[in-house]
């Protein structure tokens, strides 16, 4: 009788894969996997032009940093389609390096200023940064002939002291100046004790 072709049974697993603990971003980097978030209903319109509006519903608060979803809306003004198309291109790469793209930042109570443009920090490291750091995420969107939607957001790590955190938020190429929304960060500061473990191990 010929042996089957495929084999069916489990390899041996290595010591070494037995051993293997999953590798977790550090908190710098990113909001915690296995964290489920406070809440904060927060809605602000953080900017606008006649092209563009940019706002955020809520603050979500992790034990060791907060996370802003941002979202913007984008319209077709008087522009020809190929003009129109150009511009659609160009959300799609907000966070590029051009000066008038899409920029989000913060100000801390201290006077501490962070952006997600790039010379503001270089927090992707596995040594724990002596200073705060602001990280872009969740890029996205979608749209048609005359409006785009898109979501963006960012992470601040650790959690920002006591007094005023500034919200920023500029977008030159669509007519959005530097705009700021104040927001107190008591309750943020309250609302980390309510952050919940995913797991209890």
């Amino acid at each position: 009788m010929v042996s089957g072709f495929f084999s069916h049974e489990l390899p041996e697993t290595s010591p070494e894969a037995a051993e293997r603990t999953r590798w977790r971003p550090p908190p710098w980097m990113q909001a915690p996997d296995d964290e489920l978030p406070a809440v904060l209903a927060t809605p602000h319109i953080l900017g606008r032009s006649d092209r563009v509006v940019v706002f955020f519903s809520t603050v979500e608060v992790f034990s060791v940093g907060v996370r802003i979803p941002i979202e913007y809306v984008a319209r077709r003004r008087d522009e020809a389609e190929l003009e129109w198309q150009v511009t659609l291109h160009g959300l799609h790469g907000s966070y590029s390096a051009r000066p008038d793209a899409l920029r989000l930042g913060v100000e801390l109570a201290d006077g501490v200023r962070l952006g997600t443009h790039l010379e503001f920090h270089q927090p992707f490291t596995e040594e724990q940064p002596a200073t705060p750091t602001l990280v872009s995420h969740g890029f996205g969107g979608g749209g048609g002939p005359d409006e785009w939607r898109g979501t963006s957001g960012v992470w601040l790590w650790p959690l920002p002291p006591p007094g005023k955190l500034d919200v920023v938020a500029e977008w030159l190429a669509l007519g959005l100046p530097e705009s700021r929304v104040t927001l107190d960060t008591t309750a943020i500061r309250v609302a980390a004790a309510d952050a919940r473990q995913l797991w209890a191990d």
